[in-house]
């Protein structure tokens, strides 16, 4: 996200994607599946100067994106995001712990028993299930999702077809 709008001067605007629901089952992977999903990420995360492990933690994200909506509303949620994806990816944190999500809310300074309150009270419960439902109706069905001018760009690292669609806006099509 942030490299597309870098490199391009547009606006990305984050939405939340719960990938595993209560109810969805998660994935179990052999240990040679896990070598292969983190050799495709290590090459991503080295794209961008981030060095990715496998999170063996089996977490749901729920509170994590309602955590990040709380940050949103507070001014801090790219902050908020990025030390989240950290935790998750370079530390392997259970980041659907409430203590977990309330520290990484400290430390980027939003006021932790607010964060708490609002995470106990699951007070972006509503906007996160709208988020979902919406992202459905447009075809999502995992990160990173990308949609712009009506076409869904997916994939691990969709950057690049992304930004050859914004370099291609407004130019008459062959």
């Amino acid at each position: 996200m942030a490299q597309v709008e870098k490199e391009t001067g547009v606006k990305v605007r984050w939405v939340p994607w719960e990938g595993r629901p209560e109810g969805v089952s998660f994935l179990d992977r052999t240990p040679e599946e896990a070598r292969e999903i983190l050799a495709k990420h290590k090459a991503v995360g080295a794209r961008y100067g981030v060095d990715l492990i496998f999170p063996w933690k089996k977490c749901r994200t729920r509170l994590a994106h309602q955590a990040t909506l709380f940050a949103r509303d507070h001014g801090r949620m790219e902050e908020f995001r990025d030390a989240v994806y950290e935790a998750r990816y370079q530390q392997d944190l259970d980041i659907g712990d409430p203590g977990i999500l309330v520290s990484i809310g400290e430390r980027v300074g939003l006021d932790a028993a607010a964060l708490r309150e609002a995470l106990d009270v699951e007070t972006y419960e509503g906007e996160l299930d709208e988020l979902r439902r919406r992202g459905e109706e447009r075809g999502v069905t995992g990160i990173s999702t990308y949609v712009m001018d009506g076409k869904t760009y997916w994939g691990s690292d969709s950057t690049d077809e992304v930004l050859e669609a914004i370099a291609n806006r407004g130019r008459p099509s062959t």
